[in-house]
């Protein structure tokens, strides 16, 4: 077939629907973004795909206090220096488009994962690139924009230090009504990646960051990948660990079970 479809996240918004990003490809032109809104027995309501001229993917979807979407979408441009930017498309509740706003900045951003937040406003949650270490090495920061329906920004905060491989992989809302947010970077010392959970209350300040090993390797990796709370007001965070030499044995997965506030061990 001369066109494919790859669906990248999924949201259930209704006992009987739910809508789907990704991206869709025919032969010989750009990746672009696309939404569809599905019913539980696989019947498809509508299909909405967007407009681009660049390699751009639909990687998130949320629904909206106003019966919408908010789709997060990530649009990658080659060049020196390689440029990616999180793409934020708010939609109707049919898939039609009512504004779009570019988070990014020149530099190679990360792609951005969207929420409703507590108070019916819009989360977006990316890494935001403040200068290169190569053409296509950014240093990063975590990013966190919060959104009215209408694409005017309440507040933008980035929080932590600017590093090589800082990513975002989730975000979610805490049983106390706050955000969580969970990912990997670069580090230092040793090992070479590190998972990290941050804590952000509704007004961008934050309230913890730790950071998470299980082998100690120079060259080995910790990736977090996702994380929920739980109804004890603690989390669960899962990923997986990339073992290397002095390090022994496989990549397995990694899971977490912390407390409220972020320790996985008592004391």
């Amino acid at each position: 077939s001369d066109t494919y479809i790859t669906f990248l996240h999924f949201y259930i918004f209704h006992y009987n629907s739910f809508i789907v990003t990704g991206f869709y490809y025919y032969f010989g032109s750009f990746i672009k973004p696309i939404i569809k809104k599905i019913y539980n027995e696989g019947n498809v309501q509508w299909t909405k795909r967007f407009r681009s001229n660049l390699i751009h993917e639909g990687r998130s979807v949320a629904t909206t206090s106003d019966s919408g979407f908010v789709i997060g979408t990530y649009r990658y441009t080659p060049g020196q220096p390689y440029t990616a930017d999180p793409i934020i498309y708010k939609t109707d509740s049919l898939g039609n488009i009512e504004w779009t706003k570019n988070l990014g900045g020149p530099f190679m951003d990360y792609y951005p994962t969207v929420k409703m937040a507590p108070d019916g406003s819009i989360i977006v949650a990316t890494c935001y690139a403040d200068s290169m270490l190569s053409p296509d090495r950014a240093y990063c920061r975590i990013n966190l924009i919060n959104l009215d329906n209408n694409g005017n920004t309440i507040w933008n905060r980035k929080y932590g230090q600017s590093v090589i491989k800082n990513f975002l992989s989730n975000i979610e809302i805490s049983i106390d009504h706050n955000f969580i947010c969970t990912g990997y970077t670069y580090t230092l010392e040793s090992p070479e990646l590190s998972g990290w959970i941050i804590k952000i209350d509704t007004n961008g300040d934050s309230i913890w960051y730790r950071t998470y090993e299980h082998i100690n390797g120079k060259d080995s990796e910790h990736s977090l990948m996702d994380i929920k709370p739980t109804f004890d007001n603690g989390y669960i965070s899962c990923g997986y660990m990339y073992p290397v030499p002095p390090d022994t044995g496989r990549q397995d997965i990694w899971l977490l079970k912390l407390d409220s506030v972020g320790c996985d061990t008592p004391g």
